[in-house]
């Protein structure tokens, strides 16, 4: 499952908390959003 969202703390951290070890959250990629009309390098596939 991917989940996109800017803030926090969120809900699925919340809950992996209360499940933790059976489920884990591994947070990748780099801090905000992408801009579609002008992508940074490392956006464009």
């Amino acid at each position: 499952i991917q989940f996109m969202k800017g803030g926090g703390p969120y809900g699925e951290q919340m809950a992996a908390q209360r499940l933790a070890p059976f489920l884990t959250i591994i947070q990748t990629g780099r801090p905000g959003w992408v801009n579609k009309e002008n992508p940074h390098e490392t956006d464009k596939a």
